[in-house]
């Protein structure tokens, strides 16, 4: 960051997408799992949780939700989107789509 005036060092934002336009999805996703702890604060959740579900919202390279619209857009597995919400719809749609789900971890 060459902004005059601007120490990049002391800098910082909760803004996701804003990070995420300026310095990559890797600084959103940090900013995300910053922002999943302050809001949780001094409940005793393992970081690694946190890291986690960020890396969930940013590993298709752009940022979505954990809504039942951001899942949906994660189509590579249909027990992913069965588990959420709509269970029944999403099953009868990959069933009568004749699509298959590569289990590759639990």
């Amino acid at each position: 960051m060459n902004t005059e005036g601007v120490d990049g060092t002391k800098t910082s934002t909760n803004n996701v997408m804003e990070a995420r336009d300026i310095l990559g999805i890797e600084a959103a996703r940090s900013t995300i799992a910053h922002e999943i702890g302050e809001v949780m604060g001094d409940m005793d959740i393992d970081p690694r949780h946190m890291q986690l579900l960020a890396d969930v919202m940013t590993y298709k390279g752009e940022v979505l939700g954990i809504t039942r619209f951001g899942l949906s857009k994660m189509r590579d597995s249909v027990l992913q989107l069965a588990s959420f919400e709509k269970t029944p719809d999403h099953l009868f749609d990959a069933a009568a789509g004749m699509k298959t789900d590569k289990i590759e971890g639990v």
